[in-house]
């Protein structure tokens, strides 16, 4: 009878741990679907090993017996595997993901050959850099197909070396600050500066909330480098929605900001507008189809600090790529003209989001994982307007880490796009996107005694007699060369100064000044000197030809007034800049 009852407890048992299993896996599975994945990671630990508890502060998968390669392990197990390291990869969480994926890379290999490749990914997230450079170059030997992940794992050996050399880079001028993450947040990103308000997003549990861990809006006094208490910014939501990534126009007056639900897995966003009223703001209200078109996402708008154009993300259709940076143009009321690509400078077959618009320097930064970079999302800067921009750099260390780095905002009133800067990482954290500030020291000015290059121009740059304006406008002088620490034009530069002879006899109410510039180069005195020097020569060569004097005037400039960077942005050397600085320009007006 003992045995029987024996026996009969045990078959219970075991029919009740196959139940609560069942019922794990299905919650698990149906968090999944809805892109909970913290709830996901919770039930799937809990299906995994059979425990109410999971796997507490344990996360090796080794510890699990009941997971070693045998034939009596289900598809099912197998799948749920592999959906909790992707749950922790969807968190950011690098320390646990990387142990998931690397058993199923061992284990499970034939049904999930990817799970070698965020492996590796996770490796590199934890500065793992020779380990991940070794699963990339495994995962390419054992994967055959000619896909988006073995184009990603190439570009991760590309990531890897490039990160390396700027892991190098002395970078004692730069100040990194984190600031301080709001209570009871997993994670704070897309910061805003107005005057000394900084407005930013976390996902947080509130009081009123029907789900943990929804995004919302808090705004922050941010003074002398200490930001005070975060409050709920007063903007209506409806229900559960997310809310985030917020931008105001230049007038205060109306606020753009990215709603979004997710439903079975899958991110709905669209953005909105909401318009100041005496207790905060009115109820956001969605753009027309121009930015949220029909069955596509769009989000993190950017106002322009003049006014005229709103940047964006979106995964509609015409792009070039997942995510790619767009901009609307506005009218005077904020409402959409037109809407257009950034195009290929900017965007690639990758994602390319978060974008920002800094006015004093015509930089436009975004977020990209598509361009080589540290790893991850980089921010790169590109120069222009919408319509017409340059191709984007990469940022560098220290703005930009081993891993994710999105979003990026300059504090007003600073004209360096890389001084004063607040971004989003998650440099710091196992999982998720915090708030950085980030400042940078000019370094001290060490003059350098080198002698000047013979100027030149290339043809691609000029503007022509043919063009030019008579409002005191500056146009440069094409292919004007001098000998190295010499002032008379070189012979061969004399075509292009009796163009300018030509048109100056046709046009005799024209005055002109003739002006001298170096690049950065050499002792800002004798540069100037030199400069002086050349510009006089010019005008000497200007009257042999047969203008009259009183209609010339020359002045050097040195170095004063570049028309390019003289240094890239990380610092290093830029030939082309300041080829493009060495020149000779004239200005013309009416007297």
């Amino acid at each position: 009878m003992k045995r029987m009852l024996s026996g009969v407890l045990a078959i219970c048992m075991y029919a009740a741990t196959a139940q609560y299993a069942a019922r794990y896996e299905k919650a698990a599975d149906a968090y999944f679907a809805q892109g909970d994945y913290f709830s996901a990671a919770q039930y799937y630990e809990k299906y995994i090993t059979g425990n109410e508890k999971g796997l507490g502060n344990s996360y090796d998968p080794y510890a699990i017996q009941s997971l070693q390669q045998t034939a009596a392990v289900s598809a099912a197990k197998k799948q749920a595997v592999f959906r909790l390291a992707e749950c922790y990869r969807f968190l950011h969480y690098p320390v646990k993901a990387e142990k998931w994926y690397l058993f199923v890379a061992e284990h499970y290999k034939d049904a999930y050959p990817q799970a070698r490749f965020y492996y590796a990914v996770s490796l590199r997230e934890l500065q793992n850099a020779a380990e991940a450079e070794y699963a990339f170059r495994l995962f390419l030997k054992e994967y055959a197909l000619p896909d988006a992940y073995s184009t990603a794992a190439a570009r991760e050996l590309d990531n890897l070396a490039f990160a390396q050399k700027q892991l190098s880079k002395d970078i004692s001028n730069y100040t990194i600050r984190p600031l301080p993450a709001l209570g009871g947040s997993v994670t704070n990103y897309a910061p805003v500066l107005i005057q000394d308000t900084l407005l930013f997003t976390a996902a947080v549990s509130l009081p009123d909330a029907k789900a943990k861990h929804v995004n919302h809006v808090f705004s922050a006094v941010y003074k002398e480098g200490v930001r005070g208490e975060a409050v709920p910014l007063a903007l209506p939501v409806t229900g559960a929605m997310h809310q985030g990534a917020v931008s105001v126009t230049p007038d205060g007056n109306t606020l753009f900001v990215t709603q979004w639900t997710v439903r079975e897995g899958k991110k709905q966003a669209a953005i909105y507008r909401s318009k100041r009223v005496a207790t905060g703001w009115g109820m956001p209200e969605p753009l027309g189809k121009e930015v949220n078109a029909v069955g596509y996402n769009a989000q993190q708008p950017c106002v322009t600090g003049d006014g005229k154009y709103l940047l964006y993300a979106s995964d509609k259709a015409g792009g070039t790529g997942g995510w790619d940076i767009w901009y609307a143009s506005l009218d005077v009321r904020g409402n959409i003209l037109a809407t257009g690509n950034a195009g290929n400078t900017i965007n690639t077959a990758g994602d390319e989001q978060a974008p920002y618009y800094h006015q004093a320097s015509g930089t436009l930064v975004f977020a990209s994982n598509g361009k080589t970079g540290m790893g991850g999302y980089d921010l790169f800067a590109a120069t222009g307007k919408p319509g017409a921009f340059a191709v984007a750099e990469n940022m560098g260390y220290p703005i930009n880490s081993i891993r994710d780095d999105i979003y990026f905002a300059v504090k007003p009133g600073t004209d360096n796009v890389y001084e004063n800067v607040f971004i989003s990482s998650d440099r710091a954290s196992d999982c998720c996107l915090d708030l950085f500030y980030v400042t940078k020291t000019p370094p001290p000015v060490v003059a350098v005694h080198k002698a000047p290059v013979k100027d030149s121009i290339p043809a691609s740059v000029i503007i022509t007699p043919e063009v030019v304006a008579v409002k005191e406008e500056r146009n440069i002088i094409p292919d004007v060369y001098f000998a190295v620490n010499e002032w008379k034009p070189l012979e061969t530069s004399y075509t292009s100064l009796d163009k300018l002879v030509a048109y100056l006899k046709e046009h005799v109410t024209f005055y002109v000044e003739i002006g001298g510039h170096t690049d950065s180069t050499g002792n800002v005195a004798t540069n100037r000197l030199l400069s002086e020097n050349r510009a006089k020569s010019v005008v000497d060569y200007l009257i042999s030809k047969g203008i009259a004097a009183e209609r010339l005037t020359y002045k050097g400039y040195g170095a004063s007034v570049p028309v390019a960077p003289n240094s890239k942005r990380d610092g290093s050397d830029n030939p082309e800049g300041r080829t493009r600085n060495r020149r000779t320009e004239y200005t013309i007006w009416k007297r």
